[in-house]
């Protein structure tokens, strides 16, 4: 069963890097099955909406979900190895196929959803701000590193300590949380390097 869940939205949100709005306007459109028979495609353009949630049955085998804009719709060379991933049938619909039970977030959870959204935004400032805040400090990080000294751990550090920071510039200065969380990341960096060893 497909369970939705603020967590699940704001974790889509984050990695997408898209607002949580967005995400809940996908689960309302798509969750809900639209149609559940196979259509047989020939190749072409997108015969539905960019936005519609889509299950794609592929050439090679194997069947995709997703939004309508993320499939190739038009069909390659019969005779490439390309000609595997054309899409044979398609239908509009939230789950994939076999899977019935559809879960539809209720107003009672879009409104906790939208309620969420302002305390953050009361705490950290307006989302497109941040964004702009958080990615120029690591823009102006990183274009001004020396190449290949830097590992991984080092960079997630920075990265976590940037949209922190940013969070700090753009929203309320005095909450803890956001200093703390600043602290955790340096100090994760810092026990490794006392440890004697290099952060690969």
């Amino acid at each position: 069963m497909i369970t939705y869940t603020n967590k699940l939205v704001k974790d889509i949100a984050q990695q997408r890097g898209c607002s949580m709005e967005e995400i809940e306007g996908e689960i309302l459109e798509g969750y809900v099955m639209k149609n559940n028979k196979w259509i047989d495609w020939s190749g072409g353009e997108c015969p539905v909406g960019r936005n519609t949630q889509v299950t794609v049955e592929l050439r090679g085998g194997g069947q995709v979900t997703c939004k309508a804009c993320g499939i190739g719709w038009a069909h390659n060379d019969p005779d490439s190895d390309d000609a595997r991933a054309d899409v044979v049938a398609y239908m509009e619909s939230g789950q994939f196929p076999n899977e019935p039970e559809v879960l539809e977030p209720t107003p009672e959870k879009v409104s906790s959803t939208q309620s969420i959204l302002e305390e953050r935004e009361e705490t950290y400032g307006g989302y497109e701000k941040q964004c702009d805040i958080s990615a120029a400090l690591k823009s102006i990080i990183h274009n001004n590193s020396k190449k290949g000294v830097r590992s991984p751990v080092h960079n997630e550090a920075i990265d976590m300590i940037c949209v922190k920071l940013s969070r700090i510039a753009n929203g309320d200065p005095n909450h803890i949380d956001s200093w703390s969380d600043i602290a955790g990341y340096a100090t994760l960096v810092v026990k490794k390097l006392e440890k004697g060893k290099k952060c690969k």
